[in-house]
This record gives structure tokens, C-alpha cells and sequence, in this order.
């Protein structure tokens, strides 16, 4: 038998979202779904190694430098599939 929620099918209060706000278990079929309402975040495995200008008379320094970026930045997302009230992350369109 599969477990209920309490008064008639409604979450308890304190496992309620706020509109807007999404948790990250949003799947479809085994594959976690991006959207711009979404709390996720990815960091590169490498960092961005950049030459940097010091203080003269010393030439470019290569720096590494994180590269992160936020679903919540999400570029061309669908404009008719949203979550929690926000754009759907496309496959091979979407990036963020």
C-alpha cells in the first residue's frame, strides 16, 4: 500500500514550497531536469586558467580561476514547459 499524505492528499506544511521554488528532484526518467527555478549548481572539474596582468614590469601570469554557473541562469529555455513557474531547460539549446 502506498504512503499518504495526511488531510486529504495535501503535503504537511512544513514540506511546502514557497511558489516559485523547486527542489532538485525533478526527473524525467532517470534524468534530473534543469530549469531556470531550480537550485542547482555546477562547477567545472578544471579551472579557467587565464593570464592575468600583475603589476608591471612583469609580463601575463596564468591564473586559474573557478568556473561555476546556476541553473537559475539559464539561457533559451522553453517558453511552453515550466517548473514552478519558470522555463525548462532544452536539450542541446539550453546552457547555463
Amino acid at each position: 500500500m502506498a504512503a499518504q499524505w495526511p488531510s486529504a492528499g495535501a503535503p504537511p506544511r512544513s514540506s511546502r514550497l514557497e511558489e516559485g521554488e523547486m527542489t532538485k528532484n525533478v526527473f524525467a526518467g532517470m534524468w534530473e531536469i534543469a530549469a531556470e527555478s531550480g537550485m542547482n549548481k555546477s562547477i567545472a572539474r578544471f579551472p579557467d586558467v587565464c593570464m592575468s596582468p600583475p603589476s608591471p614590469p612583469a609580463g601575463p601570469i596564468p591564473i586559474p580561476y573557478p568556473d561555476t554557473s546556476f541553473s537559475n541562469n539559464l539561457k533559451s529555455a522553453s517558453t511552453t514547459v515550466k517548473i514552478g513557474g519558470k522555463g525548462a531547460a532544452l536539450a542541446q539549446k539550453s546552457y547555463y
